[in-house]
């Protein structure tokens, strides 16, 4: 991988940690690294499950076509995550359907009875 810098107005010496990153980089790749027993996400691009996959591409044309809301439960990274990937992919004002809902993420007891009140009568799907 390589980063073009020369536009960057910064005061760090960035090239005094190339040899630092050299060696992490090769523990990584050669998952010699503390905490190498977690390093599967490094060849996800190429080495994944595929039929997990076709089942989540399934799942969601399934929750597009039968639902009008989407409720994404959770805290913390499973809420995270998942908003992360989806506001990645449809922007802040997500206006696709199915909307989606995020909830879980505090405990507001307004919040949950606005939301609650919200989806009423509305045909809607949950995400734990």
């Amino acid at each position: 991988m390589k980063l073009d810098i020369t536009n960057l107005n910064y005061s760090v010496d960035f090239k005094a940690y190339e040899k630092k990153l050299r060696e992490v980089d090769k523990n990584l790749n050669n998952k010699t690294c503390l905490g190498s027993d977690f390093l599967g996400w490094l060849d996800y691009p190429l080495n994944y499950d595929k039929e997990e996959l076709v089942s989540i591409i399934d799942s969601a044309e399934y929750v597009r076509q039968n639902y009008d809301c989407l409720v994404v439960c959770g805290i913390g990274g499973s809420y995270l995550g998942a908003r992360a990937g989806i506001e990645a992919i449809n922007g802040i004002r997500n206006i696709k359907k199915p909307e989606i809902i995020f909830m879980g993420q505090t405990l507001s007891s307004d919040y949950i009875n606005e939301t609650l009140e919200y989806l009423k009568n509305k045909n809607f799907a949950i995400n734990v």
